[in-house]
C-alpha cells in the first residue's frame, strides 16, 4: 500500500489532507484529513462532494473520526474510488432543528 505525505488546505474549515494511502490491488484510495473540531459527534453525517461536478461523491465505506489526543482534535479517514488529480471539498451535515 502507498502513502502519501499531502498537504492542501482548505481555507474556511482549516482542515488539512495529511495523508493519503493507495493499493494497486483496490479501486479505493484512503484520505486522511485532519479537522480542528473537538466534537465529531455534533454532525450527523459528512458529505465527499467533487470540486469539478459539485456533486456527492458515493464514499465506499463510511468516514471514520480519529481522535489526536496529543493535539486535541479529530482527523477523518474517508475512503474513496481512486481517481488521479480528485479535487473535493467536504460538507458537515447537522440536521438538527433549532
Amino acid at each position: 500500500m502507498a502513502r502519501h505525505q499531502n498537504s492542501s488546505t482548505g481555507d474556511a474549515l482549516g482542515a488539512e489532507v495529511v495523508e493519503v494511502e493507495g493499493n494497486s490491488d483496490s479501486d479505493v484510495t484512503i484520505i486522511e484529513v485532519k479537522i480542528p473540531i473537538k466534537h465529531p459527534e455534533d454532525f450527523d453525517s459528512i458529505e465527499v462532494i467533487g470540486k469539478k461536478t459539485q456533486q456527492p461523491i458515493t464514499q465506499k465505506r463510511n468516514a471514520e473520526w480519529i481522535k489526536n489526543p496529543e493535539e486535541g482534535f479529530y482527523s477523518l479517514r474517508l475512503h474513496l474510488k481512486k481517481a488521479p488529480g480528485f479535487e473535493f471539498r467536504l460538507r458537515f451535515i447537522d440536521n438538527e432543528k433549532d
